[in-house]
């Protein structure tokens, strides 16, 4: 092997014993004063772990009313669910669903927005890095489409809150 080839070999080696240390805070967490992608990058993972707490809550309390509704032995009597339904009707579980829908919304077009980048969609021209260092992804449609997804996963949050709380509770 010759000198360039163990030069490289070399910073390689240097590259994969390097330890990531920033952890869960600093490095998925600690969003602010960064740049447009890392809010959305942030942001994704939020709503991801929220709307996954959410389904598994969902499906337990949909399963629960759903078996004492079933329930043969009793005569199927539909009053646990009618109980449930009416404990849930007000403006602290209605303003839960409000969030749910509003990240459910944002995760979903911004997964579109992941998938369009993975596939190298709307990404800006690859330059020789210059200072000041801005990623050229930060230049393309993904920037646009970023702001886009912001300002539909709002419009969206404006119908939720005229089903659940105009139209579901009576305001």
């Amino acid at each position: 092997m010759d000198a360039a080839g163990k030069e490289v070999l070399k910073v390689l080696t240097e590259i994969l014993e390097r330890k990531n240390n920033a952890g869960v805070y600093r490095g998925w967490l600690k969003f602010w004063n960064r740049n447009w992608e890392r809010w959305l990058y942030a942001m994704h993972r939020i709503t991801g772990v929220g709307v996954g707490i959410y389904l598994v809550a969902h499906i337990w309390e949909t399963s629960y009313s759903a078996t004492a509704f079933l329930d043969v032995s009793n005569g199927g009597s539909p009053v646990v669910w009618t109980n449930l339904m009416s404990f849930l009707s007000n403006e602290f579980f209605h303003t839960g669903l409000l969030l749910v829908a509003l990240a459910s919304v944002f995760h979903a077009l911004n997964g579109v927005r992941l998938i369009f980048a993975e596939q190298g969609l709307m990404i800006g021209k690859v330059k020789p890095p210059t200072f000041p260092m801005i990623p050229s992804s930060l230049k393309g449609g993904q920037r646009y489409f970023g702001i886009a997804i912001v300002i539909i996963s709002f419009i969206l949050l404006v119908y939720a809150f005229y089903q659940l709380f105009i139209i579901g509770l009576g305001w």
